[in-house]
Parts: C-alpha cells; structure tokens; sequence
C-alpha cells in the first residue's frame, strides 16, 4: 500500500484519539484542535491529489474532502440547532469529514450513533448494577450538562472500525 495511504489513516487516528481524550475530560472539543485539523485535511488532500494526478487531482481531492466536512459539518449542524449536540461536537465533525470524505462521514455518523447506544446502555447497566448513581457533568452550558456520554469517544471508535475496514480491503485488492 502506498505511503499516502499510510500516513493519512495515522493522521486520523491521532486526531480522533486526541478529541476523544480531551472530550472524555472536559466534556468540549475546542476550536484549537478542530479548526487546525480541518486546514490540515484539506492541505493533505490538495498534495496528496497533486501528487497523485497533478493540478486536477489536487481539485478532485480538495473537492472531495470539502464535500465530507459539508457532510460532516451538515448533520451536526442540524442536530446543534435543535439542542442534540455541542458547537464543538460539530465542528469536530466537518474536520473529521474533510479527512474521510463525504461516504466515510456519513457511515461514521451512523456507526458513532450505534456505539453511543451501545456504550450508554453498558454504562447504564454498570451504574444500575454497582448501585452508583448516573455521574452529572458540572457546567454552565445545558446542553453540556443533559448529555449523558461525550460524542469524541463513540466517533473515534466508528472512524477506526471505518479505517481499518478500508486497510482491510485495499490489502485484500492487491
């Protein structure tokens, strides 16, 4: 496999393993790690289109990742305005579309919702069967506050499961 391949699958799984930290203590994913990662994205994938097809490669890379921050972006936004979610929760989304693309995003959307389930019954469960009470976030903000598990974790777990589906089968294809 191509080392652009490689390098793009590190640098996702850096970026979503450090937003799952920082979201999982302090309940925020900050501007100073989604705007960069989005900027970032969208220069890897104008090189990586460059060096791949020239100047028109560059576009339909460029072209390809904004399309999976629109994606990303998009459907958090939604869910922001209706109360569902966080600013940061949304923009770690479009960063993170802008490098999986408009597919990738969608299929990490939809497999981060099944995780978050899955987690929060399991943590449910835990603290129904320990007898603990549910743990309360202490915050300001309300939508901080009524959310019962960060969004950073249940993501970055689908976008691995994404990640290492597509190693999977592009080491199957040679």
């Amino acid at each position: 496999m191509e080392w652009s391949l490689w390098i793009w699958v590190a640098m996702i799984v850096l970026f979503t393993a450090v937003a799952a930290a920082v979201d999982v203590r302090t309940h925020r994913l900050p501007n100073v790690l989604t705007v960069p990662a989005f900027l970032v994205a969208v220069v890897f994938h104008a090189v990586w289109g460059w060096m791949q097809d020239g100047p028109w490669g560059m576009l339909g890379r460029v072209g390809w990742s904004l399309s999976g921050f629109a994606v990303g972006f998009g459907i958090l936004f939604v869910l922001w305005l209706i109360g569902g979610g966080g600013g940061g929760d949304v923009k770690f989304m479009g960063a993170l579309g802008a490098w999986l693309g408009p597919r990738d995003t969608a299929v990490v959307f939809v497999a981060s919702a099944v995780i978050n389930v899955v987690l929060l019954a399991l943590m449910r469960t835990w603290q129904f069967l320990s007898g603990r009470p549910a743990a309360r976030v202490q915050d300001p903000d309300p939508r901080v506050r009524r959310r019962a598990m960060s969004y950073g974790l249940p993501v970055a777990l689908a976008t691995w499961a994404v990640l290492a589906l597509q190693v999977w089968n592009r080491a199957l294809a040679m």
